[in-house]
């Protein structure tokens, strides 16, 4: 739990569900957090209730999740957990939140994940080889979420009596990337749907890339839309940028702030977090 606190405060945007306060119990060992009531409640309910959405309908939320995770890789920090159950709605502006960063890693630029998690049913095909790019693994579950969307069905057949227990059994399935495609999806869709659901993570599509692609702006001129508003960097917003550096010495760090970090950086030792902290580099 506090690991999802600690990365969801990294994040300060709409996109994700915001924590009004932590409550700390009189023991000291229990923690509860206020987090925000999101009246449309969660897209695996919003999908069932209809059965599947409408293209546009999908396109109108896909590009929402879509902009939330660019806004988070931007940051360095991959979900790793995207599941519908894991994003939820408004239900008057139908707008999205991320939701339930438990499962969420700090990947450093040049640096790969380790830990294997994820739900079965959307988690990528190489998340069990203990080295993978966390911003692939968001890309293939994102379009498990599409998929979902469009048809009311995940795209491969999870069979309990075979793989309960066996994990890595039905992750050698995923790897094969043999699913059916509905013909009744228009050809963007199907396009877009194979570049997500590329079993090799090197030949995937980037997350920038499914910004890129054509299924993304489909509906803009519908919608009355300009190309300008399409554009990535106004839904996601400019780089954040540290201007100046205060911190000069060990007692300049604020307790709480180094207890996140080492959250986020749970392999590093806390003396060599707190060298390069007070380091001018």
């Amino acid at each position: 739990m506090w690991s999802s606190y600690t990365m969801s405060g990294r994040i300060k945007a709409s996109c994700k569900r915001e924590c009004h306060e932590v409550l700390t119990a009189a023991d000291m060992f229990c923690r509860y957090l206020v987090m925000e009531y999101v009246t449309g409640g969660e897209l695996f309910d919003f999908i069932r209730d209809k059965e599947y959405l409408d293209e546009d309908e999908s396109v109108c939320l896909f590009r929402q999740m879509l902009a939330a995770l660019l806004h988070c890789h931007r940051l360095g920090i991959h979900h790793r957990d995207l599941k519908p159950e894991n994003i939820l709605l408004d239900k008057d502006s139908q707008r999205v939140k991320l939701a339930d960063f438990g499962m969420a890693a700090l990947q450093p630029k040049g640096a790969r994940l380790t830990t294997p998690c994820g739900s079965l049913h959307y988690a990528a095909p190489e998340v069990f080889e203990k080295n993978y790019d966390g911003s692939k693994i968001d890309v293939w579950s994102l379009g498990i979420i599409l998929f979902v969307m469009l048809t009311g069905t995940t795209p491969f057949y999870y069979d309990p009596e075979l793989y309960e227990g066996r994990p890595k059994d039905w992750f050698r399935v995923l790897k094969k990337g043999e699913f059916e495609m509905p013909e009744e999806l228009s050809p963007e869709a199907q396009d877009l749907l194979w570049k997500m659901l590329q079993p090799n993570p090197q030949k995937r599509i980037s997350l920038e890339g499914v910004w890129r692609h054509c299924f993304v702006h489909k509906y803009e001129k519908l919608w009355g839309e300009t190309e300008e508003s399409g554009r990535m960097e106004n839904w996601i917003g400019a780089t954040p940028l540290i201007r100046e550096w205060t911190v000069k010495a060990r007692s300049d760090i604020d307790r709480e702030i180094l207890r996140n970090l080492r959250t986020l950086w749970h392999s590093e030792k806390e003396s060599v977090l707190i060298d390069r902290l007070v380091s001018d580099q």
